[in-house]
């Protein structure tokens, strides 16, 4: 009995030997799956970081505004240089001046905004686009508000400025 025992046996691991491997690897639809996943986390990660990229650029440049105005107060109370000084606001930039006009000579700093960030618009009460600080005092030359908006990422930030010259983000 044995005998045949031992017979079955090989004859079960000869046809075992005999029957079709399995084939490793990967079908073609399992490749096209797994790459399509790739690439819609890789979409979907971009995108919500350019829209923090965005966002950054709007907080920088909205400090930007908000230190240029600071700055040109400061300059002023100080009487540095017996000048007053004054920032301009543009749609692309901020500009830092010293006396009450800028012009060419009178320049100090300019920032330009990042690509999708722009001034969409001044409220100051006298309609003009600068703030000049009176010396001593550092009263400014009008008060109202700054909206700077990014395109990209459909924000605003807003800066207040008030009869004080002082600044605040208002949102």
């Amino acid at each position: 009995m044995n005998f045949f025992n031992l017979k079955n046996i090989k004859l079960k691991k000869e046809f075992s030997n005999k029957t079709v491997k399995r084939q490793r690897g990967f079908t073609l639809m399992e490749i096209i799956l797994v790459i399509s996943l790739l690439v819609l986390i890789a979409g979907i990660t971009s995108w919500a970081l350019s829209g923090f990229g965005n966002s950054q650029a709007l907080d920088r440049d909205t400090t930007a505004v908000g230190m240029y105005i600071k700055e040109a107060r400061a300059l002023t109370q100080g009487s540095f240089e017996d000048n007053q000084y004054g920032v301009s606001f543009y749609t692309d930039r901020v500009v830092l001046f010293s006396g009450t006009e800028e012009n060419e000579n009178s320049i100090i700093r300019i920032h330009e905004f990042h690509t999708s960030v722009e001034i969409e618009s001044y409220s100051l009460q006298n309609e003009t686009n600068k703030i000049v600080f009176e010396r001593l005092t550092g009263s400014p030359s009008t008060q109202g508000t700054v909206t700077l908006r990014s395109s990209q990422s459909n924000q605003d930030r807003v800066l207040s400025i008030s009869s004080l010259g002082i600044v605040e983000s208002v949102n």
